[in-house]
């Protein structure tokens, strides 16, 4: 086995997650790691751009490529973080996390008149009073 089910147990989005919705616990909140891991040893990624939220997945990544390597010699490289200078991207509400189950995110599949839409209804930085004015990325990013 490449994967134990206590190494997926273990993250901490997932434990969060059952905290919040402990009646809604399912194989896509404990695999979801298992398929991000294998969206970025598919292609032998090296380095990954990635949010502090997403550490612990990108960790659980290393320790699966390392363990595929050990069981079936060396195939894939252990990735490393890329973290940017803004490794959480609120969300339109300027609050938390942007987030699908937070309706707080710009889908893909929006209309242009709809991307618009939710655009313009984005929190920005309330201290910033004039177009001129430095931003405050430490408050809001956008």
């Amino acid at each position: 086995m490449v994967t134990p089910l206590s190494w997926l147990l273990r993250v901490p989005t997932f434990k969060e997650k059952i905290k919040l919705q402990p009646h809604n616990v399912n194989y896509g909140l404990v695999g979801y790691p298992v398929l991000m891991t294998a969206d970025i040893v598919l292609y032998k990624a090296e380095v990954v751009p990635v949010g502090e939220d997403q550490l612990p997945h990108l960790e659980l990544a290393r320790e699966i490529a390392r363990r595929f390597n050990n069981l079936f010699g060396d195939t894939f490289p252990e990735p490393q973080a890329k973290l940017t200078s803004f490794p959480l991207i609120l969300g339109l509400d300027g609050k938390e996390k942007m987030s699908k189950q937070a309706d707080n995110d710009i889908e893909i599949a929006l209309s242009p008149q709809e991307t618009v839409e939710r655009v313009m209804m984005a929190v920005t930085d309330p201290a910033r009073q004039y177009r001129n004015d430095p931003g405050h990325p430490e408050i809001c990013n956008i």
